[in-house]
């Protein structure tokens, strides 16, 4: 079913608009974590989560997830993105395991059998 065709919820089948402050935050977050874990330049790691955040942004948040987990969104998408085009496999790497990434999703982040917050991550 369409967007446009939905009639529930809050918004009633409308995207939930993503405010330009949730864009800056996500970006401003991981952004930082990439200059932080891969060494980028804040520059570079701005332009490359922006570009994602931008498109996350466009997505219908209107009965798929709470747009309180924009920032996780766009965090799983860089991830995504920097595992598909082989520019960093392991990010984030595991504290405990830095040979494999932390798999995020909009509950948890895992690493095997241990499970975390998000926000452990992102803050």
């Amino acid at each position: 079913m369409r967007t446009d065709e939905r009639d529930d919820g809050p918004h009633q089948g409308r995207p939930v608009p993503i405010s330009g402050e949730q864009v800056q935050q996500a970006v401003s977050l991981i952004a930082r974590d990439l200059h932080a874990t891969l060494g980028w330049g804040l520059d570079r790691a701005g332009a490359e989560v922006l570009r994602e955040a931008q498109l996350v942004a466009a997505w219908d948040f209107d009965g798929v997830w709470s747009p309180d987990t924009y920032v996780l969104v766009v965090a799983e998408q860089v991830q995504q993105w920097l595992h598909d085009t082989h520019q960093h496999t392991t990010w984030p790497p595991c504290p405990r395991h830095p040979r494999h990434p932390l798999w995020l999703d909009r509950i948890t982040v895992r690493c095997g059998g241990a499970l975390k917050t998000p926000s452990t991550l992102l803050h």
